[in-house]
Parts: C-alpha cells; sequence; structure tokens
C-alpha cells in the first residue's frame, strides 16, 4: 500500500504520491519570468530560495492558468528540484494500492489510479511533469 495525497486543480481531481510532497504551503506572489510554460507562473520564494511556480491543472491540460493566483501550494520534488504546484485544494491524504486506469485512458500524465470511494482517481507521473516543465519529449504531449 503506498500513500496519496488527493488534490483537485482546474476541475480535476488527482493524487500525489507522498513521496514527492513536502509540504502544503500558502502561495506567495509570483515574480514574472517571460517566455517560460504558459503552466508556469513564475518563481517565488520558498525556504530562502526561488522556485518555480506551476499551475497543476494548466501543465495538466495545456492551456494558461486562470488569471488569477490560487492560495494553496503543494511543494514538491521532481528530479531533485523543488517546485511549487499551484492546486485549489488538498482534499485527503490517504493509503491505498494503485490500480490501472481504465482501457481508453487518455492522457500520459498518469498511468494508474487509486480509488477514491467509488471513483478511480489518476496518479500524477512526476516523471512525466519533470519532462513537461523542462520541455523534453514527454512533456510535449497534452492530457
Amino acid at each position: 500500500m503506498s500513500g496519496w495525497l488527493v488534490v483537485r486543480s482546474a476541475e480535476r481531481t488527482l493524487a500525489l504520491p507522498v513521496g514527492m510532497v513536502e509540504e502544503l504551503v500558502a502561495l506567495p506572489p509570483p515574480l514574472s519570468v517571460p517566455g517560460v510554460l504558459a503552466a508556469v507562473r513564475g518563481v517565488a520564494p520558498f525556504q530562502g530560495r526561488l522556485v518555480p511556480l506551476v499551475h497543476l491543472g494548466a501543465a495538466i491540460g495545456g492551456a494558461p492558468p486562470p488569471p488569477a493566483l490560487g492560495t494553496t501550494g503543494v511543494a514538491v520534488r521532481l528530479d531533485g528540484r523543488r517546485v511549487l504546484l499551484e492546486v485549489d485544494d488538498a482534499t485527503e491524504l490517504t493509503a491505498a494500492d494503485a490500480e490501472p486506469l481504465p482501457h481508453g485512458w487518455r492522457g500520459r500524465w498518469a498511468s494508474s489510479a487509486v480509488r477514491q470511494g467509488g471513483t478511480l482517481v489518476p496518479i500524477l507521473d512526476p516523471a512525466w511533469l519533470a519532462e513537461r516543465l523542462t520541455g523534453g519529449s514527454a512533456g510535449s504531449a497534452t492530457a
């Protein structure tokens, strides 16, 4: 059994592996960085450093983030680098076994799911997100 942080972002519910999660934070206003992926709001101060602030739903869906900055962030490690993920809400910390996604699932950002009640919640693939944010080939695909 593994641990998952269930979050909502851009009308999606998804699970983050707890191994990548450092903490939940109140989001500080970001400093703009031109020429980056639209999902990256910029950089924000976190524990004495400037780290990328990424709207998770926008990164998955390939659309720009909403104009207003949210208030909830999840500090995570992706490939050894710290990133703040902007989410609408962190709803639950749960322990469950990962299950396969249903046949016909579309989206390379998840390859398995966790059951929450009677619903399967897709699990974010941290490697996919890291590649998406750095411009790798897997990162070029949208949901």
